[in-house]
């Protein structure tokens, strides 16, 4: 597994511990999810990235945006979820963070950014 950024974890202590849990969540899963991922503060926002792929996490008040270029491929996986017009999903607070349709997201970034 890739080493975790202490940038990161300060970006995600920002939150309250819910959020804070959520966002932690989200980190383990992508990573256990393709083990070569390193992550970084890109324009001061959370970006998870390797040669083929980047996922971008951006926290607002009462939701959470992931940007990939697979997310729109991958919107089936995602029903009760918003996807904003950039191709963003939206995860509202009160929401389960969709943890299979996340998986199809990271397992075939690359490949949809070819």
């Amino acid at each position: 597994m890739s080493d975790y950024s202490e940038a990161v974890t300060a970006y995600f202590q920002q939150f309250d511990s819910i959020k804070n849990e959520r966002l932690e969540t989200l980190r383990t899963y992508f990573h256990t999810f393709d083990e070569t991922l390193s992550e970084k503060l890109w324009t001061s926002v959370p970006c998870f990235f390797n040669n083929e792929k980047k996922i971008v996490i951006r926290v607002f008040k009462d939701h959470i945006n992931i940007a990939a270029d697979s997310i729109i491929a991958n919107a089936s996986h995602f029903d009760g979820y918003q996807i904003t017009p950039k191709g963003m999903l939206q995860i509202f607070d009160d929401q389960p963070l969709p943890i299979e349709g996340l998986k199809c997201v990271v397992n075939t970034c690359g490949n949809a950014m070819k």
